[in-house]
């Protein structure tokens, strides 16, 4: 019997050492502490300018005892108001925003402000009319956009530009036939507005207000244009030849503006009215060009006239003033 007692001894001794080895064991085993990284709802920000559109930033997970501020307060703030990330736009841009938690972490996020979701123009559909092949522009504005504006125009013969200020300056050439462009304005939220310009052309070089002050200068002149032609020295040319009206002037037979036509020299439109023209300056050529001549004045002393013709899809216009 003492033999078994030693027996049931010893087994309960090694039983008990082997619970004990493994409860140290079990002691020395560490359970690592889990830190959630910092998570929000979004990656992005877009937020609109004012206090009552302030936006409300959610934190998906984190440490807690959070810490925020704006790279640029001038594009926009961001506060913490028990807990919570509120950003405001103060004006059109981008900047971002950087969130701390206690464990360390940081978490940088991009931030959009803007002033509308919808660009405003002052006009939708413009007219331009110019002198046939002269370019002529015309101007209108952004009433509401969010500023980085870009301007683009789907026809060649329309040429655009936009100042940061949202100024708009469309530039078109006229040809014989009406056209039309679409102009895209768009700005730094990626917003796109459309002006449809209409492009005409006119070939009445000449105002009320513009013959009226030709007709006031009694002095001899031919005028190419704008430009003024001819020389005090010059042979000026007042006479028939075959069977037409001759005015003009010519140099040695060599440079000359003549303007032929028939019928007599009362105010009216004349027929048969043909130009030619040779000068260094303006650099024009033009042989026996069929135009469109009217005498404007004639004051029984000075005689007045205008002429216009179309070359190359441009219009090419001049008047004098000369003797009777």
């Amino acid at each position: 019997m003492k033999k078994y007692n030693n027996i049931f001894l010893a087994a309960a001794f090694i039983v008990s050492m082997i619970f004990s080895g493994c409860s140290k064991e079990i002691e020395e085993i560490q359970i690592p502490e889990i830190i959630p990284e910092l998570q929000f709802s979004t990656e992005t920000i877009t937020v609109k300018i004012g206090n009552e559109n302030k936006y409300l930033l959610e934190i998906k997970e984190g440490g807690g005892e959070y810490n925020v501020f704006s790279l640029n307060e001038e594009i926009a703030t961001v506060e913490l108001i028990e807990g919570k990330i509120f950003i405001e736009g103060m004006a059109n841009g981008t900047t971002s925003i950087v969130v701390s938690d206690k464990n360390g972490f940081y978490k940088k996020l991009p931030v959009m402000v803007y002033t509308t979701e919808t660009i405003i123009l002052k006009d939708y559909n413009l007219e331009l009319t110019t002198l046939l092949g002269y370019s002529d522009k015309v101007t209108t504005n952004v009433i509401l956009g969010n500023g980085g504006y870009q301007i683009t125009s789907d026809n060649p013969k329309v040429e655009t530009k936009v100042t940061e200020d949202g100024i708009i300056t469309i530039t078109g050439t006229s040809k014989l036939n009406t056209f039309t462009a679409t102009v895209t304005v768009s700005d730094a939220s990626g917003l796109s507005a459309f002006i449809t310009i209409t492009i005409k052309s006119s070939t009445d070089p000449y105002s009320a207000e513009k013959l009226a002050e030709i007709m006031s200068n009694s002095s001899r002149r031919y005028f190419l244009e704008e430009s003024s032609t001819g020389q005090s020295y010059f042979t000026f040319l007042n006479t028939q030849e075959n069977g037409q009206q001759l005015y003009g002037w010519d140099y040695w037979g060599f440079y000359h503006f003549k303007l032929w036509f028939t019928g007599d020299k009362s105010v009216g439109k004349k027929k048969d009215g043909n130009f030619s023209y040779f000068y260094y300056y303006p650099a024009f050529e033009f042989k026996n060009e069929p135009v469109e001549f009217e005498i404007i004045k004639n004051d029984g002393t000075n005689l007045w006239g205008i002429f216009t013709f179309v070359k190359d899809e441009k219009l090419v216009y001049g008047y004098f003033c000369d003797r009777i």
